[in-house]
Formats: structure tokens, C-alpha cells, sequence
């Protein structure tokens, strides 16, 4: 299993969070959705894609949010503040690796997101 994620932290806002999920029109992780959460008000939107193969989710991730990034900035999102990061969460069985094309690093370091990764075995 593969978990992709965007995730976008904010001062808590519930105006922030429809306005993010209305920009991209995407629907955000559905524990994180409006009412939902543990917080009486959000502060993290997650959009998040499961699948079982890899997957170009640096270029995917990015096309959705390069041509926002004017709009993230007027609600207060900074990427050089880290508002915006990238996860890769990976099961995996016997032994984790992974490797990652130069042209997706740079283009993910010229947009100043990071990566994230967490790796952890199948039970």
C-alpha cells in the first residue's frame, strides 16, 4: 500500500478550509473534512490518493499546486514557512527502498515543499 498526501497547514479557520478545498476543487481526506475533527476548528487540509503501485505523485501534486500558489500565499499559506509538505507513507514487505528522479527534486526544491516519507512493515 501507497499513501500520497498533500497537507496544508493554516491558523485555525473553518473559512481557510472551505476556501482551500473549493481552490482545488478536490475533496480533502474525509477524517479531516468539516465536522469531523478533533479540533472544534481545522487547521490542517489533507488531500490524500491510496494506491497499490508507485506513482508520479511529486509532478501529480505539483500541477495542482503551482498554479495556486498566488492564491495559497492571499490565504496566508507559506511555503518557506513549511505551510505545505508532501507525504509518501509505504508498507512494505522485507525491505524498504525507494529512489527518486533528480528532475522531480529539483522541481520539488525550486517550489519549496518538503518531503516527507514514513516507511513501515506489513503486519
Amino acid at each position: 500500500m501507497n499513501i500520497f498526501s498533500i497537507n496544508i497547514s493554516f491558523r485555525k479557520s473553518h473559512q481557510t478550509y472551505d476556501k482551500l478545498t473549493k481552490l482545488f476543487c478536490l475533496d480533502p481526506l474525509p477524517s479531516f473534512q468539516k465536522g469531523r475533527f478533533s479540533e472544534k476548528v481545522p487547521s490542517t487540509w489533507i488531500f490524500q490518493i491510496e494506491k497499490d503501485e508507485y506513482f508520479d505523485f511529486i509532478n501529480h501534486f505539483l500541477n495542482i499546486l503551482e498554479p495556486k500558489f498566488q492564491a495559497l500565499e492571499s490565504l496566508g499559506i507559506n511555503r518557506k514557512n513549511k505551510d505545505i509538505v508532501f507525504w509518501y507513507i509505504y508498507e512494505y514487505e522485507h525491505q524498504c527502498n525507494m529512489e527518486f528522479h533528480p528532475e522531480e527534486m529539483i522541481r520539488l526544491g525550486q517550489a519549496g515543499i518538503p518531503l516527507a516519507i514514513s516507511c513501515f512493515s506489513k503486519p
